[in-house]
């Protein structure tokens, strides 16, 4: 009496699943044209975002960020209700920008211009 396999493993050095994705040799593959391996639903972003400390927005143009989010935590605090400077050289480095840049940035922000 033979038994057979539950599950189809590739062939060596590599073999087309049905769903048209390519599995290296061993891994166990597709069988099932209808069925995508790691194809996940892409979430619609509702483009809200944090422009002030606990204030939200809704952004009408996709292509605009929040200056807050830019900002706030990595670049800048806030203290008595201005944004601060408060990076050091080597988060300037990491994040490939200059103290002007940051600058301009927070000139902006307590200017009152929220999106960018």
């Amino acid at each position: 009496m033979k038994i057979m396999p539950t599950k189809k493993q590739a062939k060596k050095g590599g073999e087309l699943g049905a769903n048209g994705e390519w599995y290296k040799g061993g891994s166990f593959i597709n069988t099932i044209p209808e069925n995508p391996k790691n194809h996940q639903k892409t979430l619609k972003s509702s483009h809200k975002q944090e422009i002030e400390p606990y204030v939200w927005e809704v952004n009408s143009n996709v292509e605009l960020n929040s200056l807050y989010r830019q900002l706030a935590g990595i670049f800048a605090k806030l203290k008595d209700g201005k944004m601060i400077f408060c990076a050091n050289d080597q988060v300037l480095k990491y994040y490939n920008k200059t103290q002007e840049e940051i600058d301009n940035m927070i000139e902006k922000y307590n200017n009152g211009i929220r999106w960018v």
